[in-house]
């Protein structure tokens, strides 16, 4: 979910926004982009945004993968 919205936020709707201040689009137009874009974005983004955060999941927590668990005598069983 991090991922999703993250790359929503600060990915689809800053170059609204930018549009917006240029005067290219106006107020209205942008809250009806930035509505659909929060809408659409994350569920299209989705299977993407899954793998970014398995991977640095795993980046982060790498003795928490099935086959390295085993092989670390510094991890419980009940971790």
């Amino acid at each position: 979910m991090v991922w999703n919205y993250g790359l929503t936020v600060f990915g689809c709707l800053p170059p609204l926004v930018a549009l917006h201040m240029m005067g290219v689009i106006s107020l209205t137009t942008l809250a009806v982009l930035g509505v659909l874009v929060g809408v659409v974005v994350p569920p299209v983004i989705y299977p993407w945004a899954w793998s970014l955060w398995l991977m640095s999941y795993y980046w982060a927590l790498p003795h928490e993968l099935p086959a390295n668990a085993q092989d670390d005598p510094n991890v419980d069983e009940d971790e």
